[in-house]
């Protein structure tokens, strides 16, 4: 995860030769949350 311009944050993958983008959340989003229900 990366903040960006502290009101965004990008959870992302970095394998071997790509890039995964797995979100985008803006602020006040609960990111942990939806990240977590997402790997159930």
């Amino acid at each position: 995860m990366i903040g960006f311009r502290r009101r965004a944050m990008i959870a992302f993958l970095v394998a071997s030769n790509e890039v995964e983008i797995h979100g985008v959340y803006y602020g006040g989003s609960d990111y942990e949350a939806l990240i977590l229900d997402s790997l159930d």
